[in-house]
């Protein structure tokens, strides 16, 4: 890796710590802080915070419109021709495709205990009954 980037690798710093010398001798000069700072000197001109920033009179420019992402998506994905085949040959659930549903309340077909129209409710317990205090 030393001899690809010119930068010594870990095993070669601690090396050459061992041998009691400094590092950043070991580091090619295009790599050293006074390359970048002579290469870059006519291009990067230190400002003196805020006050030494050109004003431009113009809009000022706002922050993005954040729309916050919806968590599922709106509508279900394409599924595979081969997922459509194992929905229809299922072997673990059979179909209730012509099975009629008996209400447990009126003992007739055609609705369940939700959509039952029989109001009338079962009896309470006669324990439930006689725990209640009737006041006179």
């Amino acid at each position: 890796m030393w001899e690809l980037s010119d930068i010594p690798c870990p095993h070669a710093i601690s090396s050459i710590h061992w041998l009691g010398e400094d590092p950043t001798e070991y580091v090619h000069e295009y790599f050293k802080k006074s390359t970048y700072l002579r290469a870059y000197e006519h291009l990067i001109q230190p400002l003196n915070g805020e006050k030494m920033w050109v004003n431009v009179e113009s809009v000022p420019i706002l922050p993005l419109i954040v729309r916050r992402q919806t968590w599922r998506p709106k509508r279900a994905w394409n599924k595979d021709i081969s997922e459509n085949e194992k929905e229809e040959t299922s072997t673990t659930m059979m179909s209730k495709n012509g099975v009629q549903m008996k209400c447990p309340q009126c003992s007739t077909y055609g609705h369940n205990k939700r959509s039952c129209k029989n109001n009338d409710k079962r009896p309470v317990s006669s324990q439930a009954s006689s725990s209640q205090i009737s006041v006179i």
